[in-house]
């Protein structure tokens, strides 16, 4: 399958088969993956980074295939509610450098270095 980034390494072969984009925008990419590796089929989560041109594996590819999803969604919800974390849909309409500066601070690596910050 063509589409998703993946790439494959010197004695480590990944073949995508099928997976599914959970968010993209012109600078960050994150998607669920199911890859054909050289130890079985793996479920895999992604966040890609446009840098030079090119996505580039941001965080890491996190093996989920043997994650309980279930008590991971109840856990979501649960600090999602209690921390007041909202989805990007229902943040209210906020002035446009408001928005262009939410957007460069979520489009900033993480690291150890650099935090980014709730703009409310």
């Amino acid at each position: 399958m063509k589409g998703f980034p993946v790439k494959s390494y010197e004695g480590f072969e990944q073949k995508v088969l099928d997976g599914v984009t959970l968010y993209k925008s012109n600078r960050r990419w994150i998607a669920l993956v199911v890859v054909e590796t050289p130890y079985g089929r793996q479920l895999k989560l992604y966040a890609w980074v446009m840098r030079d041109g090119e996505w580039k594996v941001d965080l890491a590819n996190l093996n989920i295939g043997y994650w309980d999803f279930k008590k991971f969604a109840e856990h979501a919800e649960k600090l999602s509610k209690k921390y007041l974390v909202s989805k990007g849909e229902e943040i209210p309409e906020e002035d446009p450098t408001t928005a262009i500066l939410r957007e460069w601070i979520n489009d900033q690596p993480r690291g150890k270095k650099f935090r980014p910050i709730r703009l409310r």
